[in-house]
């Protein structure tokens, strides 16, 4: 395996030789081992960058699930693509990171991509608690967490088919509860 002291000079060359590249890329998804701690991040996204369709489909077939950078690696090669997510979601070997690509902040991507996953039957509660995982993640203050996650959600119900706004009016409910309870602890903590 190809090991440099700089990650701009393996970008370089992955970016010059296109086989050696797809090789590299196999290499780290296929024999990545649990136990690994290394792993060049940015250089693998500089590798996928770019890449066609039916090669990021091809990785797909080579990742180890049982890597522990997986989740990272599946997120990376489908990228933004609703077919690529498509493709994800009808993998069984994957299903543990089916919907990984759900995980962000709302925006028109994420509508494009919940659509597919509904349309690939995935159920709304699924897709809800996929993407409300990366809301729980954010550190800061909690009146300001909760208030930003219910504007995202406000806009996805302003602007999205009425499956998705079903999914984003539910996410609305669920922070609303969450920082009434969020609130009523604090309250409590203050009395005593």
């Amino acid at each position: 395996m190809l090991h440099f002291n700089s990650s701009h000079e393996l970008r370089e060359i992955l970016r010059t030789d296109n086989v050696l590249r797809i090789d590299w890329l196999r290499h780290w998804i296929s024999v990545g081992s649990y136990d690994s701690l290394y792993f060049p991040e940015e250089v693998f996204d500089a590798a996928v960058e770019g890449l066609e369709e039916s090669v990021r489909l091809d990785l797909l077939d080579h990742l180890n699930p049982e890597a522990r950078y997986a989740r990272r690696w599946t997120q990376v090669i489908v990228g933004d693509s609703a077919d690529m997510f498509s493709s994800l979601i009808g993998r069984p070997n994957l299903r543990a990171y089916r919907l990984v690509q759900l995980s962000r902040k709302v925006d028109d991507t994420w509508v494009q991509l919940a659509t597919t996953a509904l349309n690939a039957g995935v159920s709304a509660k699924e897709i809800l608690d996929a993407t409300r995982a990366e809301y729980q993640m954010e550190m800061a203050e909690v009146p300001l967490k909760y208030e930003r996650e219910i504007a995202d959600w406000t806009v996805v119900v302003e602007k999205s088919p009425l499956a998705i706004q079903r999914i984003a009016q539910k996410a609305i409910e669920s922070v609303r509860s969450e920082m009434t309870d969020w609130s009523a602890r604090e309250e409590r903590e203050r009395v005593l």
